[in-house]
């Protein structure tokens, strides 16, 4: 059984990773906001979580493209960003860190 402390970690990590490499926003400790140009690399069938908390399926449900601070009101939970870091990494390059090769 994973221990507990090390799940969490690995998740702070996915969640700082997203926010920091691809412009998504914390709404509260429990949904992260992502931005437009993610909304359109994802498959359809993609689970996403409105800030009113209903849930919203990408390719079925009518996500619209009202942006605040550069995010939409959709997002992910916590237990699905580790699948959304990695389509993301999939589709589009990740920044590097300066000097890094």
């Amino acid at each position: 059984m994973p221990n507990p402390q090390e799940v969490a970690d690995k998740l702070m990590d996915v969640e700082l990773r997203l926010t920091k490499d691809f412009g998504c926003r914390c709404w509260r400790d429990d949904l992260i906001l992502i931005t437009p140009e993610i909304l359109s690399l994802l498959p359809n069938g993609f689970p996403l979580i409105d800030i009113c908390d209903s849930p919203n399926i990408v390719g079925e449900d009518n996500i619209d493209g009202d942006i605040r601070f550069g995010v939409l009101a959709y997002g992910v939970r916590p237990d699905v960003c580790g699948r959304l870091l990695e389509i993301l990494l999939k589709t589009r390059s990740v920044p590097t860190e300066k000097g890094a090769e």
